[in-house]
């Protein structure tokens, strides 16, 4: 009788860390996603936009991609990525095991092997393709509440916020413009806007203000004008000339990571010989500075 009565409490002790475990992982457990091929200065972007105590962000090499189908889901930056054949196998199986996988801009077709089911694939590019820290919030939460199917903690995924392709920026992440004249408007009634100082347009590419490493570029800007110029900041891809042109730079400062300007590269350098304007192109390096002079690929 003793044994019997004993065994009861055992029995509900354990009925109940099993169903409290099992609680956990269907409801509590945090959402795990990972980033492959992504610099520190992406990953950072990634951590930036995380709101949420229920979603982590890990960082995985090429030789652990045996380990994706241990996340909700494992995004790949594709530019620039290469995989021997044993860390290609072990991508290839852990998607057959159920990993979920992103691979954006995929530079190698092969490479692409995305296997985001829909309608969560596309909304998930359209994400990545605009940027900016709400398109990165809003990611996060669609993996959690839509492919990790976990509600507590977790908030709706709102709408892609569309970000024209042709625009004029500042240091505020919200105020975007499409003309120069709003952008002129904006910048004069700010504190730091320099009224005497000569004109520098900033030429972006690949790292953008939406896509990459914000706080650098905004360190440009401030550093610039606490010397006593105004900045016109760009994110273009077919308008650089006619908002150069709109702007009458008395300088430009071009990230050199893309061409001048798409198509008409040569009538912009024709451009800017005629109107006497200097072209800076300093790099922009993303690793430690004398690893990098040491790479013969820079």
């Amino acid at each position: 009788m003793f044994k019997r009565r004993f065994r009861w409490p055992v029995f509900l002790l354990l009925f109940a860390f099993v169903s409290g475990f099992f609680a956990y992982q269907q409801w509590l457990s945090p959402t795990r996603i990972a980033l492959v091929n992504f610099r520190d200065f992406q990953t950072a972007r990634f951590n930036k936009a995380n709101d949420s105590d229920y979603i982590q962000i890990h960082s995985l090499n090429r030789d652990q991609l045996d380990r994706a189908d241990d996340y909700d889901l494992t995004l790949i930056f594709g530019r620039g990525f290469a995989l021997d054949e044993k860390q290609l196998q072990a991508l290839q199986d852990s998607i057959a095991d159920g990993a979920v996988v992103f691979v954006e801009a995929a530079t190698n077709p092969s490479l692409d092997l995305s296997s985001v089911p829909q309608p969560h694939l596309d909304n998930i590019k359209a994400y990545l393709e605009n940027g900016g820290t709400a398109n990165y919030r809003n990611l996060l939460r669609l993996v959690r509440e839509q492919l990790d199917g976990k509600s507590w903690g977790a908030e709706a995924a709102g709408q892609v916020v569309t970000i024209d392709s042709d625009v004029l920026f500042h240091i505020d992440e919200s105020q975007l413009f499409t003309e120069v004249a709003g952008y002129k408007k904006y910048y004069q009634a700010l504190p730091v806007f320099p009224a005497q100082g000569k004109k520098i347009a900033l030429l972006t590419s690949v790292p953008g203000p939406f896509n990459a490493n914000r706080e650098h570029l905004d360190d440009l800007i401030s550093g610039l004008e606490a010397r006593g110029l105004q900045v016109y900041p760009i994110a273009s891809r077919s308008r650089r000339l006619e908002l150069l042109k709109t702007i009458e730079p008395d300088a430009v400062i071009m990230m050199p990571h893309g061409r001048l300007h798409l198509g008409r590269g040569n009538d912009a350098v024709a451009w800017l010989k005629e109107q006497q304007i200097p072209l800076l192109a300093p790099l922009s390096v993303f690793d430690d500075h004398q690893r990098w002079l040491q790479d013969p690929q820079g």
